[in-house]
Formats: C-alpha cells, structure tokens, sequence
C-alpha cells in the first residue's frame, strides 16, 4: 500500500517538473524573439548611409556652370578679371571692379545686360562720345547693305581712319595704333582679338568691315 503511494508521488513530482520546465522553456524563447533585432534593419542603415554619401552629379554640373570670368577694362577702379555669377549683370561686374572713374562715359554702357562667359565689359571714357555698346552697333550694322562702302585696312589705317569703324573709339582706336608698332602687321582679320578691348564678339562685328591687305 505504502509503496504504491510512492509511486503514484513520484510520477506526479515527475508530470509537475515537466511542466514548469515547458513553461520556463517557452517564456525564454518568447522573450528573445522580442529582443531580436530584424537582419533587414541593419541592411535598410547601411543602405541608407550609402545613399547619403553619394554625390549628387547633377549639383556638380551645375554648380560648374553657374560661374562665369568677365574682363573689366576701361575706366574702372580695378581693372581685371572677375569670376562672376552667371545671372549677375554688367552693374554688378562694374561694382565688383570699384565702380567707374569721374571720367567715364557711363551712357555707353548697358548696366542691365546678363553677363556670359568671357564677356569684356568696357566702359569708355568721357572724350569717347561716339562708343556705343557692341549690342547697339550690332543692329546698326545688321541696316547697312552687304558690300556698301570700302573695308579699312588696318595695318594701314590711320587711328581717325580706325574710328570710322562701328564702335572704335579713339581710345580702341590708339590701342589698335599701339599694337602695331610693338607687334608689326597683323596677319590675319582674326588677330586683332589680340589688342586689349577688342574680343570675340567685337570682332563678329568688325569682321565684314576690316582687312589686311
């Protein structure tokens, strides 16, 4: 009787410790899948990180683009070369040069015209009364018929001859003169772009009208 009460305790000692262990067992794997952190967690941050350290291309392209290099020349304070914001305007290439001298002729000048990459802002001084800006003689010319009147030669011109040309004052006129006596002839149309103040633009405008022979 007594042994058979033994075993029937043991066994039920056996069923109880069982089951707590179950219940131990359970309760620990649930709490570390709460701790659990997802694999893809990590890999959305490294994504992430990534994304953020690429450089945008196209900022770059732009941010080289919106600079521009002016050639002040003239009757500036400063003359030189400037690097400048391409919406900028020719005022705003002035000022930065310190602003034109007592003896410019500033009614030649186009405050209001947008800057372009290599552009030469020049601003005449007071004696050149008849400069105009290179957009004004542009259309002036653009009137004149095709062949009408002779072209100046100038390796022979003298700088009165120099300023029948559209645009020449007396002062482009004398740097012209002055070219030639350190230089000698020029060559070709194309080489007067070389005398301070005349660029590319000034010479679309000269090219139907000058020659050097």
């Amino acid at each position: 009787m007594d042994q058979r009460y033994l075993l029937y305790g043991g066994a039920i000692l056996v069923v109880i410790i069982t089951i707590a262990g179950g219940v131990w067992l359970f309760s620990s794997e649930a709490d570390t899948d709460e701790d659990a952190v997802p694999e893809d967690a990590f890999l959305f941050e490294e994504d992430t990180v990534d994304l953020e350290e690429e450089p945008d291309e196209t900022e770059q392209i732009e941010e080289e683009t919106t600079e521009v290099f002016i050639d002040v020349k003239g009757e500036v304070a400063r003359p030189g070369i400037y690097e400048m914001e391409l919406a900028r305007r020719v005022d705003d290439a002035i000022r930065e040069a310190g602003g034109v001298t007592e003896e410019a002729n500033e009614n030649a000048i186009n405050f209001a015209q947008k800057l372009e990459d290599e552009m030469v802002v020049y601003v005449p001084h007071e004696d050149e009364e008849d400069y105009v800006g290179w957009e004004e003689t542009a259309s002036e010319t653009s009137n004149e018929g095709e062949g009408e009147g002779e072209k100046i030669n100038i390796n022979a011109a003298d700088e009165t001859t120099l300023q029948q040309l559209s645009g020449v004052g007396p002062v482009t006129a004398e740097a012209i003169a002055q070219y030639r006596e350190e230089n000698g002839d020029f060559e070709e149309k194309s080489d007067i772009q070389n005398v301070s103040g005349i660029g590319e633009k000034t010479y679309q405008q000269l090219e139907d009208h000058i020659d050097v022979n």
